[in-house]
């Protein structure tokens, strides 16, 4: 049986899956002959957040495999590799103080940083200059789009009727915020890796759909 090249994991917030990251990844590392397998192993996220988390997790469980007497998952991976918890403790010290000493080499990476690094790669094949900087400025892209939908307004019949209606329903709650304020904010939402979830249930709505709620 040819073992996966990577795993895909495709969860939603709160259910697990940093857990489920974590013990694959250490799965991977602590079963294999080569105690800096670290340097060739990669795993993508979404988030510098979840980045940082993930990094911070791996850090400490290695560390909790070698101080504590009792770990679940010390447990559960020497069952999966077949190896000794007692020889996993001292596989887990010496692993750990590798990625220490080579944290640069420790790749837990956002998609976008792993795609800059590749378009960088091949920067001179793709005419780019070698200095070349990516900046994405998060407000200011949903602001652009904010006021694209508002200049729809009397051209797009149900844009119009959707943003007047958005208008009755500020003036009814007594909500002084601006419109661009409030669809800004919504907007903001498309962007936040927790209510992904959400919004993917919301795709085969309708605008109908949305009007029947009120």
């Amino acid at each position: 049986m040819v073992k996966p090249s990577f795993n895909l994991i495709n969860a939603s917030a709160g259910s697990g899956k940093t857990y489920t990251l974590v013990f694959n990844y250490l799965q991977e590392l602590l079963s294999n002959s080569n105690e800096d397998h670290f340097r060739s192993l990669l795993a993508l996220t979404f988030t510098n957040k979840a980045v940082n988390e993930m990094k911070t997790r791996i850090i400490k469980t290695l560390y909790d495999f070698i101080k504590k007497e009792d770990s679940k998952m010390r447990y559960e991976i020497s069952k999966k590799i077949n190896i000794e918890e007692l020889e996993l403790r001292k596989k887990s010290e010496r692993v750990l103080k590798n990625i220490l000493y080579d944290y640069a080499g420790f790749d837990i990476l956002t998609l976008d940083t792993f795609t800059h690094r590749i378009v960088r790669t091949f920067a001179y094949d793709l005419r780019l200059p070698k200095s070349f900087e990516v900046v994405v400025e998060q407000n200011e892209i949903l602001k652009e789009i904010v006021q694209i939908i508002i200049s729809q307004v009397g051209i797009e019949k149900e844009i119009t009727k959707s943003l007047v209606d958005f208008v009755h329903y500020k003036i009814d709650n007594k909500n002084k915020e601006s419109i661009n304020d409030g669809l800004l904010e919504v907007a903001k939402l498309i962007l936040n890796e927790n209510d992904r979830y959400f919004l993917k249930k919301l795709r085969n709505n309708y605008l109908e759909d949305y009007r029947k709620t009120q």
